[in-house]
Order: structure tokens, then C-alpha cells, then sequence
């Protein structure tokens, strides 16, 4: 009886008859991953410590208020990756931040032909504070000023032109 069973097993193929060649259509494969990655960001946390990917993610998610909508994946070396379903929540992450986690963070779009080892970070978008000013220097031109100074003025806060 085991002699039997033996031989029966000898005899099973999982493997089908006839082999098949297996097609991929690239363009179509690039398409779809390009289009999986259009809305996304790389992120980089510029530190040795390692952190707890779990809490890392729920940090994020929570600090962004975009729950589970953005996969997070670690790339490498403190290296992530943000997949957003929407435009609109990557713009309002690139947007309003939180840009750090644990004052380490920093973010930049995504472009196809990215891997991990050419991701660079040489230029950031940064929110600078000016404490202490006079009163008379709260002004978008003022504001416009000081960024200039500093790089390419994205946006000055509005607040003393709505006070008018």
C-alpha cells in the first residue's frame, strides 16, 4: 500500500502540461506603477536613531490627519515613502505640514526614474517665523522682503492684510 501511494505521488505534476510563456506588457506595467505614484512624496529622516515603524506611521497619519490615507513605505536607511490616494492630501501635507517628525523629517516630491540611492534633499520649503517685529513691519511687502533674503518667497501670511 505505501509502495502505491509512493508511485502515485511520483506521478503528480503541478506543473502544466504544456508550459506557456508568461507576457508583460511594460508600458502597460509603467503606466500603471507611474499613475500608482503620481501623488507621493519621499521623506527622510536625517538621524541615526531607528525608530518604531508602527508608531512612526500612526505619528504621521495622526499629525497629517490623513488616517490610512497615504501608505507608508520604508525605502531604506530612514528613507520613506507617502503614496497619497488624493492630490489634494499631498498638497495639503506639502502645503501645511507637519514636515518633521521628532525634528528630523524632511519631504520632497516624488519624479519617476527616483530610486533610493539618487533621492536627494537640496532644496526644502520652509515656514520661517519673524518674532519680535514692530507693528508697523507686519506687512506682506515686509514679509516679502525678509523671504527674499532668505530664497524663493512661496507664500507670506496674510493675517495683517485681513485685520484691515
Amino acid at each position: 500500500m505505501a509502495e502505491e501511494v509512493a508511485q502515485r505521488l511520483e506521478n503528480i505534476s503541478i506543473m502544466p502540461k504544456k508550459e506557456e510563456d508568461i507576457v508583460i506588457n511594460e508600458e502597460e506595467l509603467k503606466l500603471k506603477a507611474v499613475t500608482q505614484c503620481i501623488f507621493s512624496l519621499v521623506g527622510r529622516l536625517f538621524t541615526k536613531k531607528h525608530y518604531n515603524m508602527i508608531a512612526f506611521k500612526e505619528a504621521i497619519r495622526s499629525a497629517w490627519d490623513v488616517s490610512h490615507e497615504v501608505g507608508i513605505v520604508d525605502v531604506s536607511d530612514n528613507l520613506y515613502h507617502f503614496r497619497f490616494g488624493l492630490e489634494v492630501l499631498m498638497n495639503r501635507v506639502l502645503v501645511g505640514g507637519p514636515w518633521c517628525f521628532d525634528n528630523h523629517l524632511l519631504l520632497r516630491r516624488w519624479h519617476e526614474e527616483m530610486v533610493a540611492s539618487n533621492v536627494v534633499f537640496e532644496i526644502v520649503d520652509l515656514w520661517v517665523q519673524m518674532w519680535g517685529l514692530p507693528f508697523e513691519f507686519l506687512s506682506l511687502e515686509i514679509g516679502n522682503a525678509i523671504g527674499r533674503r532668505i530664497g524663493e518667497v512661496m507664500d507670506v501670511d496674510r493675517r495683517a492684510e485681513e485685520m484691515e
